[in-house]
């Protein structure tokens, strides 16, 4: 909505609510005569800017029912807060619970109204100082192509898969190396990191494969992390993922290093288990 679409809004939730706390305790026949009658007489006067009595403060010079922007900025009333309900903005002498003891008996109904209120004095404000400064942080927004709108929605968790990861001795003998020591088989959760260049896990995961940093092969490969600085790459071991509960497998070279606690799964090995296309 815009911004006078949003205030009109915001008026019109206030004007429901006062007409909802008189229901809640129903004046007599002649109160509600007499009500009616001061109201009348009000209306009778003109809603001009210098002799309609303002609903909040009950002076003049400003309307009946200015906007809140003009409000702020005018009405003495605006901050102040009522002794009768604890609201802000309006003046103990109009305020249209002082004479209802049924509200303030019904804790519900105060407690319900009083978070409403705080909510849309929350929201006139928090636009206000948009207008001005700028003070408010943003939350996370997706566009909806479907509805044509930006919708608050919380950012889609890391893609993790859970996957067993081993070593095989043949691998190595392909390459030119040796795999001098026995392999266990680990499962693990793996980042499918589809910016990854290459595959990159910590050195702590590799110890629980029985891998070590003298069994690493050395590497000439030079690595950067996103803010582009460099990662330590002490050397690499051949590793094979698999799906667990579907036959699917891709060998690797994996980067070891110790400047992370992660198993990241490269581009291209995504792309060998089906998960993104070429």
């Amino acid at each position: 909505m815009s911004l006078e679409d949003m205030l009109n809004f915001v008026e019109a939730k206030e004007s429901r609510k006062r007409s909802a706390s008189r229901l809640l305790d129903p004046p007599s026949g002649s109160a509600t005569s007499s009500t009616y009658r001061r109201w009348s007489n009000t209306r009778s006067k003109g809603n001009s800017q210098t002799s309609a009595i303002c609903l909040f403060s009950g002076g003049k010079g400003h309307g009946r029912r200015a906007p809140f922007h003009a409000r702020r900025k005018k009405c003495p009333s605006h901050d102040h807060i009522c002794s009768h309900c604890s609201k802000k903005h309006h003046f103990e002498a109009v305020c249209l619970s002082k004479d209802n003891p049924k509200l303030h008996r019904n804790s519900t109904v105060v407690s319900a109204c009083g978070q409403e209120a705080a909510t849309l004095d929350e929201l006139c404000t928090v636009i206000h100082q948009w207008n001005r400064t700028h003070p408010i942080t943003l939350d996370h927004h997706l566009y909806n192509n479907m509805s044509d709108r930006w919708t608050m929605q919380a950012s889609r968790p890391q893609p993790y898969i859970r996957l067993t990861l081993s070593a095989n001795a043949e691998d190595y003998t392909d390459l030119g190396f040796k795999l001098r020591v026995s392999i266990k088989s680990l499962i693990s959760s793996v980042m499918a990191g589809i910016g990854c260049q290459s595959c990159l896990a910590s050195i702590r995961v590799i110890g629980h494969l029985g891998l070590a940093r003298v069994d690493l092969i050395p590497v000439s490969m030079k690595m950067n992390a996103a803010d582009e600085k460099g990662i330590n790459i002490p050397g690499a071991a051949i590793l094979r993922f698999s799906g667990i509960g579907y036959n699917l497998e891709t060998r690797q070279i994996t980067h070891i290093t110790d400047c992370s606690d992660r198993i990241f799964l490269s581009r291209d090995a995504c792309i060998q288990f089906g998960m993104i296309s070429e």
